[in-house]
C-alpha cells in the first residue's frame, strides 16, 4: 500500500490471508460494475470484522481501509480486464482454503450484494462461484442453530 498525506501505513504484519479476502471483498463490490457508496460502507464493515477476527492486535482505521479499497479497486479493475470476472474472481477464491473463513468471507460478499436492496446476477454469481471453488451450499434452516 503506497502512502498518502494523513494515512498511517498499514502494518507489515498484517497477513497474506487478510489481504485476500479484503481482495475478494473489493472483487465482490466490482461484480456488478456499479460501485455504489453503501457498497463502500459495507465494505469498510466487512473489512472491519475480517480484521478483528484475523489481526485483533493490529486494527485498521476505515481511513485506512478506505485507502487500501480504493488502491486495490484499480488493479482489481485492470485485471478483471485482462482476465474475466469469473476467472479473477475464482483465483482469488481458491486461495481461501480455512473453512470457517471461507464461510465468513461468503457473508461478506453476501452482505456486499444485498446491501443496496438489489442482487445483482452478476452478484449472484459471484456467490455461486465462492459455492462451486470452496465445494460447498448455502446452510438450510435446519443447519442454522436456533439463538437462545
Amino acid at each position: 500500500m503506497q502512502n498518502a498525506p494523513n494515512i498511517t501505513p498499514i502494518s507489515p504484519k498484517v497477513t497474506d490471508l487478510f489481504k485476500t479476502v479484503l481482495d475478494i471483498l473489493v472483487i465482490a463490490v466490482l461484480s456488478d460494475d456499479r460501485t455504489r457508496d453503501r457498497e463502500r460502507i459495507e465494505f469498510i464493515h466487512c473489512a472491519q470484522v475480517h480484521n478483528r477476527a484475523l489481526h485483533p492486535d493490529i486494527i485498521l482505521t476505515p481511513v485506512q481501509i478506505r485507502h487500501l479499497f480504493d488502491e486495490r479497486v484499480r488493479v482489481l479493475s485492470a485485471q478483471i480486464n485482462a482476465d474475466g470476472l469469473r476467472s479473477v474472481q475464482e483465483h482469488y477464491l481458491s486461495m481461501i482454503i480455512d473453512r470457517g473463513v471461507q464461510r465468513s468471507v461468503l457473508a461478506s460478499i453476501f452482505a456486499i450484494a444485498i446491501c443496496d436492496y438489489e442482487l445483482h446476477d452478476e452478484e449472484r454469481g459471484m456467490i455461486k462461484s465462492a459455492l462451486k471453488v470452496w465445494n460447498s451450499h448455502l446452510p438450510d434452516p435446519a443447519e442454522i442453530d436456533p439463538v437462545s
